[in-house]
């Protein structure tokens, strides 16, 4: 019954891992796709915004 318990939480503790992991990628590209509207989208909102003054 020990070893189970023990392989049980080593296997929560990589999952932990696993999910952190995962985490920081999914907040990586949330900060490449803000990047990548703020450069697509900046030369249209300067051309708008020179239009209207």
């Amino acid at each position: 019954m020990k070893e189970i318990r023990i392989e049980l939480t080593e296997l929560r503790s990589e999952v932990k891992a696993l999910t952190q992991r995962v985490d920081g990628i999914i907040t990586t590209l949330n900060w490449y796709e803000y990047i990548f509207v703020l450069v697509v989208l900046l030369p249209f909102i300067e051309r708008l915004v020179s239009r209207f003054i």
